[in-house]
């Protein structure tokens, strides 16, 4: 009993760090019994048809069945952790926008957790922090901001996160926001300008390290196929879309501000996809 509660709490406080909200046990257990189903619907069906034609033996059925229901027990909360470290990513990119915004426009009236919870209207800049901004706001109805930080910061698996409230509390505390400001903001812009310096870097090595493949590939393997009378020349139709489709994947995307200051118009979009098609030709 002990284990099924431990089981269940835990669950609970993955979707509340995932950035959903608690729900009753009916419904958890609903979410359960759906992910587990899905896991185990076709391992047990393969299985037994496996034992039925005589493929698998019947300790060997037993040893998989009870592998995939211990797999499946597990799974929700696998999901819940990917939902967690994919939200803490995409937070933390957001916070350090949002305090480098906050520090350039700062006035007397600056007040970090107040603008969180003031950005209704802001989805498509900060979509994450709007939720977030929802929820202190429901925090700040019943504490003190010091208290709903502090709260907040409980349900948060983000250590850089934990850090910014921790030392903006801090300076708040001690009625020196103007500072914290300024030397966080300066700290979180060379860092960020740092990522972007190597991330450019990384995607001008890939898009050369793949140009160079896909240009002379063809022809050395052509004039392989015409010296060997082999059937090369077939091979590397197949080989370089592959690598083409394999460049595109593995491009590192860039930042944030970088991907809104390079919106691509459709005319732009029009010429790129053009030229991903006549290179593939």
């Amino acid at each position: 009993m002990y284990l099924l509660r431990y089981y269940l709490e835990s669950l609970q406080d993955l979707r509340v760090r995932a950035g959903l909200t608690v729900v009753d046990l009916k419904n958890l257990l609903k979410i359960i019994l759906r992910d587990m189903i899905i896991v185990l619907l076709p391992t047990v069906t393969i299985t037994t048809y496996a034992l039925y034609v005589g493929v698998i033996e019947l300790g060997t059925t037993i040893i998989l069945l009870s592998t995939s229901f211990f797999t499946a027990l597990i799974i929700p909360h696998l999901k819940y952790i990917l939902v967690v470290k994919s939200r803490n990513k995409t937070l933390e990119r957001e916070i350090v926008y949002f305090i480098i915004s906050e520090s350039i426009t700062y006035s007397r009236s600056t007040e970090l957790v107040n603008d969180l919870c003031g950005l209704d209207g802001w989805e498509g800049v900060f979509p994450t922090l709007v939720n977030e901004g929802l929820r202190l706001r429901v925090y700040r109805k019943f504490l003190t901001t010091i208290e709903a930080i502090n709260f907040y910061i409980r349900y948060t698996s983000s250590s850089f996160i934990s850090k910014i409230l921790s030392d903006y509390v801090l300076a708040y505390s001690k009625g020196i926001i103007n500072a914290w400001f300024t030397h966080t903001s300066s700290e979180l812009l060379r860092k960020l300008r740092s990522e972007v310096s190597a991330l450019m870097k990384l995607r001008t090595t890939v898009v050369l390290m793949m140009g160079v493949v896909v240009s002379y590939l063809p022809m050395l393997t052509f004039s392989l196929s015409v010296i060997t009378g082999g059937g090369e020349l077939t091979n590397v139709l197949v080989v370089v879309p592959v690598l083409m489709i394999l460049s595109i994947l593995i491009l590192p995307s860039n930042t944030q501000h970088l991907r809104m200051y390079n919106t691509s118009t459709l005319e732009g979009k029009l010429i790129t996809t053009s030229s991903y098609v006549l290179i593939f030709l």
